[in-house]
């Protein structure tokens, strides 16, 4: 993917040397300041192409509705706008409220949902959710999705 880019720079710099009366296929070619801009341009926009391609979202905001029955949550990823989304109750397959450790005091829950004609998706909702919010929002979260609320789980052990 960068390399068509990267190539237009090496093009582009070849055309200034030339429009500075410098051979492109000479040794002093590097020496000309006019060179330099299109390689570093093409090569920053190639790495900006990359970093957007292979960026991962991340939600930053979740939220339980129990009168609506959804989940919505927003999420975001580097050089993208915010998007919202909204899964009913009935798509979500499973809630793991999480913690990293055994003597950790804070988690995340991660819930696993499947909406109809879509891949099932994988979501880290909150970072540092205290360990009794976290229990507290499962207890009242099973009332409304059953079995699939799973009890706290604790990654070391």
């Amino acid at each position: 993917m960068a390399a068509p880019v990267y190539l237009l720079g090496l093009g582009l710099a070849s055309l200034a040397s030339l429009a500075n009366g410098v051979n492109p296929f000479s040794s002093g070619v590097f020496a000309d300041p006019a060179i330099w801009i299109p390689l570093f341009g093409t090569s920053g926009l190639a790495g900006l192409m990359l970093l957007v391609a292979t960026s991962r979202k991340t939600v930053i905001a979740f939220s339980f509705n129990s009168e609506t029955r959804q989940l919505s949550y927003v999420e975001t990823a580097p050089l993208r706008k915010l998007r919202t989304t909204v899964v009913p109750f009935e798509s979500i397959r499973a809630v793991n409220p999480t913690v990293l450790t055994s003597y950790a005091t804070a988690g995340y829950l991660s819930v696993i949902t499947r909406v109809p004609g879509q891949d099932e998706k994988s979501l880290w909702l909150g970072n540092d959710i205290p360990v009794e919010s976290l229990q507290a929002h499962c207890a009242w979260l099973s009332r409304y999705l059953g079995d699939r609320v799973q009890p706290l789980l604790r990654q070391d052990c």
